[in-house]
């Protein structure tokens, strides 16, 4: 089955005046968000602390003499929405709408003040909302949408003439392009952006971004906006050059990790899949994935067929070289792998800026 999947293309562009990129190719309908759709990352305690820090954020982002009317789109199985529970100290949270097509109805309660309804935030489902919204979240939706200015021009249709702060948590493709990480690049996805083109956005649907920052060490970045972001002038690599690049500097590091043991990919989600089809298409080098998420054990990579195993299974199967497709969790694989007996090399996949191995060969040799 996982080799039967559908393939997609791209075709990656940007705009060099505000950084805005985006897949020409996206097929509107390439990715099915319901039950069945699988995002939780929660099972990670450094995630977790991730969630409480922008939890924090967003909380204080409102001024304190305000209650809290909360909208956030694309909110999974709420689990955003318990972090900002237990953020909010002072109980200003008196309502919560959430948006999920992927919302499972036995996902547990959140509580009296507080609504999923199981599908898209768009024109059609605006009026299920039980309030007009004073806090509005996204986190990680941006890049799924088609039409961004749209979709912010219907927010601000929401909001009407009332004070609202929009929050937004991105990928930023300035770290992406950066490292030449064309494994975060899916065809999933229809856009990608930076501070600036999220704030061109904003200003063209009427709003101004008034605060950005990164973080997870600067894969992400969060903004806040209340109602016009400067241009700037963004030039873009050869992401076809760097693809090739990148899949032919990594597979010399991963065959040689496999001449000292099995090699494993720690991450099941966008980032580790989308390396082992970039690096390891055949499945011949990397023996498996492992995912802490157990409802990811025991599937298969599309395309690829590489297994998806828990922590525990990896330490039974002697792996000895372990990369951790997202390198912000490389700390805490080590500790958990250890932890469970095992003894391997862990290494954080940091594009091509750093050698991982010691006696890899410079980029210039690979051919």
């Amino acid at each position: 089955m996982a080799f039967d999947i559908p393939l997609e293309n791209l075709h990656i562009v940007g705009c060099k005046q505000c950084g805005f990129v985006w897949n020409e190719a996206h097929a509107r309908n390439s990715v099915s968000f319901d039950v069945e759709y699988e995002q939780d990352g929660t099972y990670s305690e450094l995630y977790r602390g991730h969630l409480d820090f922008i939890a924090a954020k967003v909380i204080s982002s409102v001024p304190e003499v305000e209650e809290l009317r909360i909208l956030e789109i694309g909110c999974a199985q709420g689990q955003f929405f318990r972090h900002l529970a237990v953020a909010d100290q002072a109980m200003r949270i008196t309502q919560f709408d959430g948006f999920d097509p992927a919302y499972r109805q036995t996902s547990t309660p959140l509580g009296d003040n507080a609504t999923i309804h199981p599908c898209y935030f768009d024109r059609s489902t605006v009026n299920r909302l039980s309030c007009r919204p004073n806090l509005i979240i996204l986190r990680h939706v941006l890049g799924y949408l088609q039409d961004p200015v749209g979709f912010f021009s219907l927010l601000r249709e929401v909001i009407a003439d009332g004070e609202a702060t929009i929050f937004v948590e991105s990928p930023d493709i300035a770290w992406v392009l950066g490292r030449r990480s064309t494994q975060d690049i899916f065809y999933e996805t229809a856009s990608y952006y930076t501070p600036s083109s999220l704030g061109t956005a904003l200003r063209l649907a009427g709003f101004e971004m008034f605060s950005s920052e990164p973080v997870f060490e600067g894969q992400y970045f969060i903004a806040a906006a209340r109602a016009s972001a400067s241009y700037s002038t963004r030039e873009f690599p050869d992401l076809m050059t760097a693809r090739l690049d990148y899949a032919a500097y990594w597979r010399t590091a991963v065959a040689e990790a496999r001449s000292r043991g099995p090699v494993a990919v720690w991450g099941a989600a966008a980032k580790g899949i989308g390396f082992a089809q970039l690096v390891d298409p055949g499945a011949n080098w990397i023996e498996l994935l492992v995912d802490i998420n157990p409802a990811k054990q025991g599937r298969f990579v599309p395309m690829t067929g590489h297994r998806i195993v828990s922590a525990e299974e990896a330490v039974g199967a002697g792996v000895k070289t372990i990369l951790v497709a997202n390198p912000v969790y490389r700390d805490e694989v080590d500790a958990l792998y250890r932890a469970l007996g095992g003894s391997a090399e862990v290494i954080g996949l940091e594009g091509m800026r750093l050698h991982p191995f010691p006696d890899s060969k410079p980029l210039a040799s690979v051919a």
